[in-house]
């Protein structure tokens, strides 16, 4: 499959439904092997942008977690990262994913259970 199509692959699952990325953002870093990379290119697919809340909006943090789908499916050390990436997010469930507001740039995790 052509690396193009695997991207847009992973970033279509990754966006239906409203979502926007995984709870477990450190787990992508994990997949695609970014402590292999350079001191000096490293802050460009870092997942700490995720956790920064204050210093980043949440559009900034969706367009992170995609430079790393884009990393792991183009330049990843581990030649079998988009295998990877793609078994992870598809296993996830509703609750280990946020979500976005539609037509907005916030941010909601869903709740487990509905109230009655």
């Amino acid at each position: 499959m052509e690396l193009n199509k695997k991207l847009d692959e992973l970033i279509k699952h990754s966006t239906s439904n409203n979502r926007a990325l995984p709870m477990n953002w450190c787990e992508i870093e994990r997949i695609i092997q970014l402590n292999k990379l350079p001191k000096h290119c490293y802050h460009h697919y870092c997942c700490y942008v995720l956790a920064y809340a204050h210093a980043f909006n949440f559009k900034q943090k969706i367009e992170r977690f995609h430079k790393q789908l884009q990393y792991g499916v183009f330049w990843s050390h581990n030649p079998k990262a988009y295998e990877e990436l793609k078994d992870y997010l598809i296993k996830l469930k509703r609750e280990d994913w946020l979500y976005k507001w539609p037509d907005t740039e916030s941010s909601y995790t869903p709740r487990i259970k509905l109230n009655s």
